[in-house]
C-alpha cells in the first residue's frame, strides 16, 4: 500500500508535476537557447519613494562567488559557483536547490546610485537610491497665481 499526502496547495507537494515541468522547461530552453526558468534566481523589488530595494534569493552562495557591477545603466549580478569537495560516502537522495552559474541584469535609471549590497541568510539585498537632479523633480504650480513654488 502506498501513501500519498494530500495538500490544500498540491503544486507545492506534487513533485511529479514539478519534475515534469522542469524537464519540459529544460528541453525547450535547450532548443531555443534561452535560460531555463528554474535556474534563474527568484527576486523581489520593493519601492519606497524614489528608492528601490532588490532582494535576490541565493541559497548556498557566498560573496566570493558573486559579482555585482553597473554598466550602461544595467545592474548585473553574476554568480560563478566554486567547486566543492563532496564527501566520499555522501550521496544526494533528492536535490532541488540548484547552484548553477547565472547572470541576471536589471535596467536602472541613469540617476541611480547603488548604496549598499548585503548577503545574509541566502538573500542578496541591494539598496538603490534614485537621485533626481533638481531640474527633473516635479514642480508644483499654484493654480491661483503664476508663481511657481520651490
Amino acid at each position: 500500500m502506498s501513501f500519498k499526502t494530500i495538500s490544500i496547495i498540491p503544486d507545492l507537494t506534487d513533485s511529479i508535476f514539478s519534475d515534469r515541468f522542469n524537464k519540459i522547461d529544460k528541453l525547450f530552453s535547450h532548443l531555443t537557447g534561452n535560460i531555463p526558468v528554474n535556474t534563474t534566481p527568484k527576486y523581489n523589488i520593493k519601492r519606497t519613494g524614489n528608492n528601490f530595494e532588490l532582494t535576490v534569493s541565493l541559497p548556498g552562495w557566498n560573496k566570493k562567488e558573486l559579482e555585482i557591477n553597473v554598466t550602461n545603466n544595467r545592474l548585473n549580478i553574476i554568480g560563478i559557483k566554486q567547486k566543492t569537495e563532496e564527501k566520499r560516502n555522501s550521496k544526494w537522495i533528492y536535490k532541488s536547490i540548484f547552484k548553477n552559474n547565472f547572470n541576471i541584469s536589471y535596467n536602472i535609471s541613469k540617476n541611480s546610485i547603488i548604496k549598499k549590497a548585503k548577503l545574509k541568510k541566502g538573500l542578496l539585498t541591494i539598496k538603490i537610491e534614485n537621485k533626481l537632479p533638481k531640474h527633473e523633480k516635479p514642480k508644483k504650480i499654484d493654480i491661483n497665481s503664476k508663481k511657481i513654488e520651490k
